[in-house]
């Protein structure tokens, strides 16, 4: 959750702010998870489907792991994803991502 809103919705930010970010992430073997957060323009994941070539991520917008995540926000107005891998030290991992629109 971002600023108390979560998927589907899309979570408008205000430019040049910061935002805690909520997780709530367990593994039922309690295994250590290693997580991974990428802040993406959309134009970006749009551009590299099309080209078929890995997204380039924004540098650098997330701090912190799963407790006490801050997000810094783009200060270019546009459309944004927020993407969170968690994985397992089984190499199991999931994937989520919530739409931020920065007005």
């Amino acid at each position: 959750m971002i600023d108390g809103k979560k998927s589907p919705s899309v979570v408008p930010l205000n430019p040049g702010e910061k935002y805690l970010v909520k997780v709530l992430a367990t593994d039922p073997e309690n295994e250590p998870l290693k997580v991974k957060w990428e802040l993406f323009a959309k134009s970006e994941l749009t551009a590299a489907s099309q080209n078929k070539r890995k997204p380039v991520a924004l540098p650098d917008m997330v701090t912190g792991s799963l407790v006490n995540v801050m997000l810094d926000v783009p200060v270019k107005q546009g459309s944004y994803r927020l993407i969170l891998t968690v994985t397992d030290s089984s190499k199991n991992s999931v994937t989520a991502s919530i739409d931020l629109s920065v007005l």
